[in-house]
């Protein structure tokens, strides 16, 4: 989820949707998951879960950064003379 704050926004909307549906064999999509069910089972799902856990807990973490000053602007405002 690092990937969000470097993206534009349609770049962004794209690679969520591509996280979630596809995914990788590590942190499976929707579509990795059917993949990999028949082999895996019970990893399969337990891998997808946590994928999906793990993108939405980044993707809180993301949203909750945008709500904070940057640690350079802060400092620029307490010495403006810089």
């Amino acid at each position: 989820m690092s990937l969000l704050e470097f993206l534009p926004p349609l770049r962004r909307t794209i690679f969520l949707i591509w996280a979630g549906l596809i995914g990788t064999t590590q942190a499976p999509g929707f579509l990795q998951w059917l993949r990999l069910l028949p082999r895996q089972r019970s990893l399969a799902t337990q891998k997808c879960l946590a994928s999906i856990k793990g993108r939405y807990q980044g993707w809180l973490t993301w949203r909750e950064s945008l709500q904070q000053p940057l640690i350079l602007e802060t400092y620029l405002e307490k010495h403006p003379n810089l």
